[in-house]
């Protein structure tokens, strides 16, 4: 009777999820992982004098092998190394410990800020998030307690720097974020959240800057350079999205506000998106505030499956989704002036099979007082292409 019932739980699989190996009859896993991006993208700046741009047009933006590690329900541990990231290739690196209803997370992995920001990559709207995310602290090494309800969740955490560099680097922090969905019925959601980060620099330097929102794009038009004497940083951020059947409205505001010695002023800089995405030929995608096996990511947006009759190698025609975004960044306050850009990007999803994904953006970049273009007016036209395999 063991041994039958060690066989139909123990072993190793290969599925959508990618290769799983189950053993201590099931109560243990390992779970082998990964996604590609392979990029294509041209276009133009209107000072080509002041920029260097697409050094290469096509590449692979994402390489990335991840490994999991599970006993029971309440352990998780994930190593993800990305081949395509020289600088970064360290992601999630962490130990989750799940006690309904609490995980504690320790390791390199997502402060709690920004519902664009903890979206996955796998599953953001777009080829890459707005300007906006600039101000996302993103990853770093730290602890976090995060906790959820069927409408609410909730994540704290303390931070230091990031794994690829050194804790120490970029002082300490503390950031924390709430959601809350009044409205949550099969048809329709309403979701709000805010997030707040503070983060003591410790003499480190702090700059802000962005590229017009594609990989490939080799500059930055707008910057702010090293900002001086920054003491302290603290971040705000509110963010919305309301989604009807196949139709979702999403956007974020975020402040962000460094305090400097010198008596230079202490300057304040933002940044918003606003986008809509229509899946055309399938309901919206799901909403999920369930407690994750470690980490800061609830109250996102997922991806959706595919049913079998829409899956092209069962006949079908996949599903698409059109969507379209503006997006703005200030950075220019006090003495500080790094410039102000917008961007207006469409975008095209086909998602033709389980795991794979074709996206087409267009990216409308408009730069005042760029700093790199001696304080002129710069505007940049980006279409770029990507090939997404992910299990």
């Amino acid at each position: 009777m063991m041994a039958a019932a060690q066989e139909k739980t123990d072993g190793l699989t290969f599925d959508e999820d990618g290769a799983t190996l189950r053993f201590m009859e099931g109560q243990a896993s390992l779970n082998l992982g990964g996604r590609l991006y392979l990029d294509i993208a041209d276009g133009n700046v209107s000072d080509d004098d002041a920029y260097d741009i697409f050094d290469r047009n096509i590449d692979f933006s994402q390489a990335r092998i991840e490994l999991t590690g599970k006993f029971e329900d309440w352990l998780t541990a994930v190593y993800q190394y990305d081949l395509a990231d020289d600088d970064s290739p360290l992601k999630d690196v962490a130990l989750g410990l799940k006690k309904e209803p609490f995980v504690i997370t320790g390791g390199n992995f997502k402060e709690p800020f920004s519902l664009e920001e903890l979206i996955s990559d796998n599953d953001i709207t777009f080829m890459e998030r707005s300007l906006a995310n600039t101000f996302s602290p993103g990853r770093d090494i730290g602890v976090a307690v995060s906790t959820t309800g069927d409408r609410w969740t909730a994540a704290f955490g303390i931070y230091g720097g990031e794994i690829n560099d050194s804790i120490s680097d970029g002082g300490i922090g503390a950031t924390g974020r709430v959601t809350y969905a009044p409205i949550r019925t099969e048809t329709d959601l309403l979701h709000l959240g805010a997030s707040a980060s503070y983060r003591d620099l410790d003499g480190e330097e702090l700059s802000f800057g962005t590229s017009p929102e594609s990989d490939l794009f080799g500059a930055s038009l707008v910057d702010t350079g090293t900002v001086e004497d920054a003491q302290d940083l603290g971040r705000l951020g509110l963010e919305a999205a309301w989604q009807r059947g196949p139709v979702r409205v999403q956007g974020e505001y975020i402040l962000t506000s460094v305090e400097r010695d010198g008596g230079q002023g202490d300057p304040l800089f933002q940044g918003a998106y606003l986008q809509v995405a229509w899946v055309v030929n399938k309901v919206g995608r799901p909403y999920s505030t369930e407690l994750p096996a470690y980490g800061t990511e609830s109250g996102t947006f997922e991806a959706f499956e595919l049913e079998d009759t829409q899956r092209v190698t069962q006949g079908g025609y996949g599903v698409f989704e059109l969507a379209a975004r503006l997006s703005g960044i200030d950075l220019n306050d006090e003495d500080v002036e790094g410039g102000r850009q917008g961007d207006l990007t469409l975008g095209v999803n086909w998602y033709p099979d389980t795991n794979v994904r074709l996206m087409a953006n267009y990216v409308r970049a408009e730069a005042e007082d760029a700093p790199d273009a001696e304080g002129d007016d710069v505007s940049a036209d980006i279409f770029q292409f990507r090939v997404q395999v992910a299990f």
